[in-house]
Parts: C-alpha cells; sequence; structure tokens
C-alpha cells in the first residue's frame, strides 16, 4: 500500500457513466487504508459518478468531514509518492445532483 498516506482512512465510490463499479482499481492500490463504510473516522472519500447514498452519508458526518476528491488524487498520490494537497481535487458536493445523474 501507500506507505505516504497510512494516516488516511479511504472509502472508494467510483463508477462508469452507466453506474457500474470501477472502483476496484483504487481498491487494489490503496490496499490497507479503505473503509467498508463512511463514518467519522474517514478521511478521504474518492468520488466519481458515485451513488447518492455516498453524499447523503457524507452530508449527515459532523465536521470535520473528510475530503472529497476525485481519482486524479490517487493517481497523483501515487506518481509523486506522497500525499498531495486534497484542494486541487476536491469534488464539489453541493453542485451534484443528488437524485442521480451524477456528472463529475
Amino acid at each position: 500500500s501507500l506507505k505516504v498516506l497510512k494516516r488516511c482512512a479511504i472509502f472508494v465510490d467510483v463508477r462508469t457513466e452507466q453506474g457500474d463499479d470501477a472502483g476496484s482499481l483504487f481498491v487494489d492500490m490503496l490496499k490497507g487504508l479503505i473503509m467498508g463504510r463512511i463514518g467519522q473516522s474517514c478521511t478521504h472519500i474518492v468520488y466519481k459518478n458515485g451513488l447518492s447514498n455516498t453524499l447523503t452519508r457524507y452530508r449527515m458526518l459532523n465536521d470535520p468531514k473528510p475530503f472529497v476528491v476525485g481519482i486524479a488524487w490517487v493517481v497523483e498520490c501515487v506518481e509523486q509518492r506522497t500525499r498531495v494537497d486534497e484542494e486541487r481535487f476536491k469534488v464539489d458536493v453541493d453542485m451534484i445532483n443528488v437524485a442521480g445523474g451524477n456528472k463529475v
């Protein structure tokens, strides 16, 4: 796993445009850091075309909430071999239509 992210607890919700789960590559890359569900101990949510349920759970968390980042954050961390600044990779969850049809 990525030792530079060892303090991270990451939930992955990455799907194709059709809604099929496409997160297995990222789960493999982040082995040992993956959380089975979103909770207060979660530090990051890797999100692309994910389920509305993921965003609902995120919104119900107390502050500080986890970072919601795109898949490019994971790729950049791997390439740089460091935890890169999440700001550049943030997903604007307020702009996502929770009813579905997410285009992120």
